[in-house]
């Protein structure tokens, strides 16, 4: 289940950056080279090759690069508060609402009904829906920021997803153990 997350990781952010580059109209080239130099991409792509080559960084680096990457949620959601308004996190109008019901209610749903429909183990399905009923990424926000998208916007939907998500998980995660 790890390698099949370590691949969709790196596809959700080539598909993202694919999105956001062109929405900018950006050239099919432009769009490539964007992807190409994604830091996201290029360390999930990374990683993975070192997982699968059974290769290991010495300790100095390990160690540095997993202070670096303890750091990076907090450091984004600062970001995030930074651009974040009290009266935005609170302000669920029909738009934002039904993105906050797909990603935190249907999408949950239908992974966990494909799962169970497809006769997929238990514990298959538990994960598929699980990943499925996290709050939005605080990755969709720096990518907003990077190519200039609406970044309030991401914000907004990162923290609202997040909050709503205290009460969707525990709801998901109940039905999954039961």
């Amino acid at each position: 289940m790890s390698i099949t997350i370590g691949f969709a990781i790196p596809l959700a952010n080539l598909l993202a950056v694919g999105v956001l580059s062109r929405g900018n109209a950006h050239s099919a080239a432009q769009t490539l080279k964007m992807v190409a130099v994604n830091p996201l991409l290029l360390s999930s792509a990374l990683g993975m090759a070192f997982a699968f080559a059974g290769l290991h960084l010495p300790d100095l680096a390990n160690d540095t690069l997993l202070r670096l990457a303890r750091a990076a949620l907090p450091l984004a959601l600062l970001s995030i508060g930074a651009v974040l308004s009290f009266r935005a996190l609170v302000r669920l109008n029909a738009f934002l609402g039904a993105l906050n019901a797909i990603k935190l209610i249907v999408l949950p749903a239908a992974a966990w009904t494909a799962g169970r429909a497809l006769g997929l183990a238990s514990e298959t399905v538990a994960v598929l829906t699980l990943f499925a009923a996290l709050p939005t990424a605080t990755a969709s926000f720096v990518l907003a920021s990077v190519f200039g998208a609406d970044s309030r916007l991401a914000a907004t939907i990162v923290a609202q997803s997040t909050a709503l998500g205290c009460v969707t998980l525990p709801f998901w995660i109940t039905l999954i153990a039961g």
